[in-house]
């Protein structure tokens, strides 16, 4: 008796793992979604493939389709998400889907439909979303060498959200590529006290930029400092 039961803990000590790692199983969207949210991608995944197909709600199902599409955009599989992203604006129209799309059509090489679906969000409405929405507008108007109109995205989202470390570096190297070399001065040296302030040390990208700005302005002993800090 005792050997049968010593022979029965060792097997449920060696499955216990097993047990536990296996993944959690999510009921519903929200809870797929906090899941995918906590780094169980692959979990999440898998239930809400199952959620988008079941689901009867339009918004949770929306929810579903957009949180799918980011996993396969991650993954790279950027025709599958597109198509659920296509399926989740159909359902319910949000800015953060389109902001998604927006990325997800550049890397596509379709720049141009990405510009047209981004034209198309109303920025002068308050949203969270706005920032990324102008963001990626902005990279897919440089992706067709359109720098007008990256530039003004891109100041667009600065006047929005200010000292926004995903806009001013490329802002300031459209304004060095379009030679408006004071906008572009002003805009690294706004990144300089940033990264003071945050107890960062002087970036490199920040150095370079001041460097090329205060050559292109006459500024030639300066330029050297931050040359000289850029190596």
């Amino acid at each position: 008796w005792r050997l049968r039961w010593l022979l029965a803990a060792a097997v449920a000590a060696a499955l216990l793992p097993l047990h536990t790692a296996q993944q959690p199983r999510y009921e519903d969207v929200t809870a797929a979604v906090l899941g995918f949210n906590a780094g169980d991608v692959q979990g999440a995944q898998e239930a809400l493939e199952e959620l988008a197909m079941s689901e009867t709600d339009p918004a949770s199902q929306a929810e579903a389709l957009g949180v799918l599409g980011v996993i396969y955009s991650n993954d790279g599989q950027y025709e599958r998400a597109k198509a659920v992203m296509d399926q989740s604006l159909a359902l319910d129209y949000t800015v953060g889907i389109v902001c998604n799309q927006i990325e997800i059509l550049r890397r596509l090489g379709r720049a141009a439909e990405g510009i047209a679906l981004g034209e198309s969000v109303n920025y002068s409405n308050p949203d969270p979303e706005n920032h990324n929405c102008l963001v990626n507008l902005a990279l897919a108007y440089k992706e067709l060498d359109n720098l007008d109109a990256a530039i003004k995205a891109f100041e667009e989202a600065n006047a929005e959200f200010p000292g926004s470390m995903s806009v001013l570096p490329r802002l300031g190297q459209l304004y060095m590529q379009a030679e408006k070399y004071k906008e572009a001065y002003e805009i690294w040296q706004e990144k300089e006290k940033l990264d003071a302030a945050d107890g960062r040390e002087l970036a490199l990208d920040t150095a370079s930029g001041l460097a090329m700005s205060m050559h292109k302005l006459g500024y030639i002993y300066d330029a050297e400092d931050y040359y000289l800090k850029a190596l």
